[in-house]
């Protein structure tokens, strides 16, 4: 394989995982609104806070959504 050719599927392979991580943090998000709007018997988030919440890292996400149901 050539080196160009090896340079393309490095940048395939980095961009699935890309594809798969922002997948994930969708789907985070989707769920950390729909447990606090159910939760909190709200309709929606502030547009604030859904903003703030696109731009939190996937970690911090998950540390949200797996404290979500214990938070009175």
């Amino acid at each position: 394989m050539s080196t160009a050719n090896k340079l393309r599927e490095e940048g395939k392979l980095a961009g699935i995982k890309e594809g798969i991580r922002e997948g994930r943090k969708e789907e985070l998000i989707e769920t950390i609104i729909l447990f606090t709007t159910v939760k909190s018997e709200i309709n929606s988030l502030s547009p604030e806070l859904e903003r703030n919440l696109n731009n939190t890292e996937l970690g911090t996400l998950k540390i949200i959504r797996d404290n979500l149901l214990t938070i009175d």
